[in-house]
């Protein structure tokens, strides 16, 4: 919540994994579930379609094979790598509670479409592979989020649009049992 929407020295911004594609089944064809440019190849427009080994990672949430489960510094592009976060020494860690509510926040430098989730690997842990990620994923709570400005304050808040179905591993993102 800190930067709320800003990328301090523009380095807060930059950890992330580009050109990725899914690699099998396409299972994210809902109409309400589409972003921008997204089609499952019945529908305009095309920028990204929904192609089995080559669609983009909202059409199978989850399974995209990524270059860190950190990110890398400037992406990836042409073979070449930036820095892996997870080559970062540590720094300040919040504790998260078991079954308890976390209020996060993420921003948006480039609107390619898509979704997200929220995944922790558990601290003390020697491999932060993907594997170890996708074994812990987090569940959404409440049933809206929030837009905030620069100054930490909600300007507007939206539905939350949410889908298990086909995530992998299979239903991440499901609501907790409380």
């Amino acid at each position: 919540m800190q930067f709320a929407g800003e990328c301090p020295g523009g380095s807060a911004c930059q950890w992330y994994t580009q050109k990725t594609t899914t690699p099998g089944e396409v299972t994210n064809c809902d109409a309400a579930m589409r972003t921008m440019g997204v089609n499952c190849g019945d529908e305009n427009p095309t920028d990204f379609p929904c192609t089995a080994g080559a669609a983009v990672p909202w059409c199978a949430p989850g399974s995209a094979q990524v270059a860190s489960p950190c990110g890398i510094y400037s992406g990836t592009s042409g073979g070449t790598r930036g820095r892996d976060m997870r080559d970062l020494p540590a720094g300040p860690a919040d504790e998260w509670v078991a079954g308890g509510v976390a209020e996060v926040a993420w921003a948006i430098t480039a609107n390619h479409g898509g979704g997200y989730a929220y995944r922790l690997c558990p601290a003390g842990e020697s491999d932060l592979s993907e594997a170890c990620f996708q074994q812990n994923h987090l569940a959404f709570a409440g049933d809206s989020s929030s837009i905030v400005d620069p100054e930490g304050n909600v300007v507007a808040k939206a539905p939350a649009v949410r889908t298990i179905a086909g995530t992998v591993p299979a239903g991440s993102g499901e609501p907790p049992t409380l």
